[in-house]
């Protein structure tokens, strides 16, 4: 009873919060993950009732506060730019740089059939590998620069409806 009790938390300060958080998520990418069950718990909750938190929004809610006193935020928040990294396909194979080093090389005869979406982010993943083998690229920003519109969505948002996209960038 006691351990329900310390997970109610206040609908309106849970609200203040999670409105305030949302400002930051810009800076902190990995915010966003953050505060989906803080979201989902006050889904259909009045604003004069207390909340009751599951376990996992209680673990977000320690993950902020281990956040505001550590000595790391500066660095989360503002990572080092590595550089910028390009990549590409064709029909046939694939090709990259970084920092003027390139990367290239052919897919395979299972992949060849595929979407031109796919093998875009196939290039991706398989330029950064080929990169890091010889330079690896420690914690940091990679800016990426690619020609396909739709592969840098997927990377970007994390969505996609195609199985096979869905595939390669689990791989990525």
């Amino acid at each position: 009873m006691a351990a329900a009790a310390s997970r109610r938390v206040p609908f309106k300060a849970l609200q203040h919060f999670t409105g305030k958080v949302v400002s930051c998520s810009l800076a902190l990418p990995a915010a966003r993950l953050y505060l989906r069950r803080l979201y989902a718990a006050m889904r259909g909750q009045s604003a004069r009732r207390s909340v009751k938190l599951c376990h996992g929004a209680m673990r977000d809610l320690r993950w902020w506060r281990r956040l505001s006193t550590s000595p790391d935020v500066g660095r989360a928040l503002w990572p080092p730019a590595l550089g910028m990294q390009t990549a590409d396909a064709s029909l046939w194979g694939w090709g990259g740089h970084w920092n003027l080093v390139p990367a290239l090389g052919f897919f395979s005869a299972a992949t060849r059939p595929s979407h031109i979406n796919v093998k875009e982010v196939a290039a991706v993943r398989l330029s950064v590998l080929s990169l890091h083998a010889h330079h690896p690229i420690r914690g940091g920003e990679l800016l990426l620069q690619i020609d396909n519109k739709v592969a840098m969505s997927v990377i970007n948002s994390f969505s996609m409806r195609s199985p096979a996209l869905a595939v390669e960038f689990r791989l990525l």
